[in-house]
């Protein structure tokens, strides 16, 4: 689903795989660009972090994200592993934010098979869930050959977790809110309408898509909700180009652009980071504006779900 600007401001895969060995990596490859893992706060994973490939039986993604607000516990309740945890660094050369693990079981008699294959990365209380779609646990073929599946990161959809630029992702404190579907029905009786419950409608007519006020941690029912884009200095001066976030939110895309004239829209590629001064209580993600880019200047944010 494309979501429209959420704001301008004015600077003054596809074939099914089944394995019996699962090759992951988060290497960059050939023509490709490294996937980086960070913290939270944004400092790469160190060997302190573990991985796990896996399943969620019978668990589609909403209901996934539902159960990572109960936190990692809760998460691994419902997780069935494939082979044993391995550290971040692994077969890497041991360098920080980058993995490369084989990992092999028989799931000959396993409730793996078929299942879909899933990562989860765990960083002491954060977390971090993706789905490789279509791709799937199998038993050896009757020929006695083993199935091997190699993976890269970058291909997997995100779950829980946060985008914080074009190739990095980071791991997430367990989110407030779960999937679309769950946040909304907490309104359902302030929002009766059912057709003001779709993503792409504005409840509260204050100019946001009840889909935007889930990804920015707004409220659909509050009309006077606070700006969720801003344009600020530093204490040094430097200026940020800022939006609110809703953290663990792992499957919405964000991409932003710049534009000198609102006509010719260009990708705005900053790296993200957590604003450690935000203007209210929620949590922002910010990018900084380069001293060279003229005034005035226009900026956008848009989401993909």
């Amino acid at each position: 689903m494309k979501i429209p600007p959420l704001l301008l401001l004015a600077l003054a895969t596809g074939v099914p795989l089944h394995a019996g060995t699962v090759v992951v990596t988060s290497l960059p490859g050939d023509f490709a660009a490294p996937q980086s893992l960070r913290s939270f706060r944004g400092l790469p994973l160190g060997p302190e972090t573990t991985i796990q490939l896996g399943a969620f039986p019978a668990m589609s993604d909403d209901q996934v994200l539902d159960l990572a607000t109960g936190g990692y516990s809760a998460l691994l309740a419902a997780w069935l592993p494939f082979g044993t945890a391995r550290s971040m660094g692994e077969g890497a050369g041991d360098q920080e934010d980058s993995f490369e693990i084989a990992v092999q079981q028989d799931i000959s008699a396993s409730a793996l098979a078929g299942q879909e294959i899933s990562i989860l990365i765990r960083n002491g209380q954060e977390f971090l869930v993706a789905r490789f779609k279509a791709q799937s646990f199998a038993a050896d073929t009757e020929t006695g050959l083993e199935q091997v599946a190699t993976l890269q990161l970058r291909d997997a959809k995100m779950i829980v977790g946060n985008r914080l630029g074009p190739q990095v992702i980071a791991t997430s404190t367990t989110p407030a809110v779960g999937s679309y579907g769950s946040w909304m029905a907490a309104y359902a009786a302030a929002i009766t309408d059912e057709t003001l419950r779709e993503p792409e409608a504005d409840a509260d007519g204050d100019g946001l898509s009840n889909f935007l006020e889930y990804a920015t941690g707004g409220n659909p029912v509050l009309g006077a909700d606070s700006s969720v884009c801003r344009i600020s200095e530093d204490e040094i001066g430097h200026p940020w180009f800022s939006f609110r976030s809703q953290p663990g939110l792992g499957g919405i895309g964000l991409s932003l652009g710049s534009s000198p004239d609102l006509q010719e829209w260009s990708d705005f590629a900053g790296d993200l980071e957590w604003d450690p001064s935000p203007p209210d209580a929620k949590s922002w993600l910010r990018t900084r504006i380069p001293a060279t880019m003229p005034s005035p200047w226009f900026f956008r944010l848009e989401l993909d779900e």
